[in-house]
């Protein structure tokens, strides 16, 4: 049985597909016939044209239209339709005889001209989706004597949804990819002494300092397949002091820490790169804006002003004196760190066996190139297969390649909402219309599947337009009514006494 959310679209659609040829069953003498789903209802609507009847005076025929589901075990009869010679009729008009329950009209047959226009409408219901709509005709006379009795077939309705046939999903190739260079980067917050620029490593907190860019070193020398290209090492001081002070201590404190790890880890010195930030004035404006100081909108228009650094310092330490000490003993301890990034390339990988292992191990390690050979060691569609691309686009979030892929398998599993969260990062590609078109088809939300779908093709995606072939397939045959021909003898018009 058809779903509701599925009929309520049926319904909505189908008026479109019939009308533009109204039917006729020249047998019954029935012209202009249509049927048509909307609004929630099946309407018929009919001409009979009664002139044409020759029927003995006292005899008549009824015409019945009863809409039957697909093996005929539930129909439903509409209002009839009695068609009755000159004497059958007034025994009928004068109640001397009883007329079929549910009766629509009684007319009177032969009468030059004259012309009946049905039209009914009934409630639309789930076992009507796939139907058949026929003109039961009975003909009766006098005492109880019946004639001929026929069903002829109006009208086939099928509402079932014709499923989109997408193109095969095939996932994009990654660009070639080069050498493989990652990098991880800390902060350091060294204690030094005054107007000092050595470590000490003992020194209050430089141990637990120290001992996380021994880790994220390690981390790298660790992996067998890593090799450390460069070190780049940046001193900030906070700005409380004088300028050119400040730039001998950062300089001076990012070169302690360049010569603690070359000496540590036996590096060679052509790998370090050190540079110098001597205030971190940008530290210092994110502290103040995330304070609840009073006074920090005038402390930021201080900041944010064209004085040179040393005024800048001066004026805060005279207008704040208040807000200078809290920031000093609070905010500019954080801001005499030194930022720390380790590059490194990771060797390339052709096995399909050690992709597989080190995607267990190290995900991080591979390349978007080697995710794609992964999988397609695998079936498509298969958990492993999926898997992949799930690993890839969480390693590579930014990467086109990888939300497209990620995207189109998660649009054959009609997973809609992952689907467009992938999608997003690539709105602009004619591939992510091509996507967002398939998916709109499936829904059944043909139009806007068409303009997507044409706006993919237009932009050169080859699939949009199988796709758009399938879909214009899909909407010729999905939700329509077929009229049968009527091959009756016309029995039911011919004068019978």
């Amino acid at each position: 049985m058809m779903k509701k959310h599925i009929t309520t679209f049926v319904l909505s659609v189908l008026s479109a597909c019939v009308g533009a040829n109204a039917h006729q069953l020249p047998s019954l003498a029935i012209n202009g016939a249509e049927v048509s789903v909307a609004n929630d209802s099946l309407h018929i609507v009919m001409t009979v044209n009664t002139s044409a009847y020759s029927i003995g005076s006292e005899r008549d025929v009824t015409l019945r239209p009863v809409l039957y589901d697909t093996d005929s075990t539930r129909s439903i009869g509409m209002p009839a339709i009695v068609i009755a010679g000159r004497t059958r009729h007034v025994r009928y008009e004068r109640r001397q005889a009883a007329l079929p329950d549910n009766t629509a009209a009684l007319l009177g047959a032969g009468k030059k001209g004259t012309e009946y226009h049905y039209r009914f409408s009934i409630p639309f219901a789930g076992w009507m989706e796939r139907s058949t709509i026929a003109i039961n005709a009975d003909e009766h006379g006098c005492c109880g004597k019946d004639g001929r009795k026929e069903s002829i077939g109006m009208a086939s309705v099928d509402m079932t949804p014709h499923e989109f046939v997408v193109p095969e999903f095939t996932v994009a190739a990654p660009p070639a990819s080069g050498e493989k260079t990652q990098e991880l980067s800390g902060r350091a917050y060294l204690d030094f002494r005054v107007n000092r620029t050595e470590i000490d490593p003992g020194y209050r907190r430089n141990p637990l300092e120290l001992q996380s860019i021994v880790r994220t070193i390690d981390a790298v020398r660790e992996n067998p397949d890593a090799t450390i290209t460069d070190i780049y090492i940046k001193g900030f001081a906070s700005p409380e002091g004088s300028y050119a002070n400040n730039i001998r201590l950062s300089l001076g404190r990012a070169k302690s820490l360049k010569d603690f790890v070359r000496e540590l880890y036996s590096l060679d010195e052509s790998i370090f790169h050190t540079s110098n930030e001597p205030e971190d004035w940008v530290g210092l404006r994110d502290s103040v804006v995330a304070s609840s100081l009073a006074e920090r909108d005038a402390i930021l228009a201080v900041i944010d002003s064209r004085l040179e650094p040393d005024a800048k310092d001066a004026r805060l330490r005279r207008d704040f004196p208040d807000a200078y000490r809290y920031l000093l003993s609070t905010v500019y301890p954080a801001l005499r760190h030194s930022d720390y990034t380790v590059r490194y390339t990771i060797r390339s990988y052709t096995d399909i066996e050690e992709i597989r292992r080190v995607m267990a191990e190290r995900p991080a390690d591979l390349s978007l190139t080697e995710f794609y050979l992964l999988a397609n060691s695998y079936e498509p569609g298969s958990a492993e297969y999926d898997a992949v691309f799930d690993t890839a686009v969480r390693m590579y979030p930014d990467d086109y390649t990888s939300n497209l892929n990620a995207a189109s398998v998660a649009v054959n599993k009609a997973d809609y909402e992952a689907a467009e969260k992938f999608l997003k990062r690539v709105r602009n590609y004619p591939e992510a219309d091509y996507l967002r078109g398939v998916m709109a088809a499936r829904k059944g939300e043909y139009d806007s599947a068409r303009q997507l779908l044409e706006r993919a093709r237009d932009a050169g995606v080859d699939k949009a337009s199988e796709a758009l072939d399938n879909l214009s397939d899909v909407e010729r045959h999905d939700r329509t009514v077929s009229y049968i021909e009527d091959k009756s003898d016309g029995a039911f018009l011919k004068k019978n006494k």
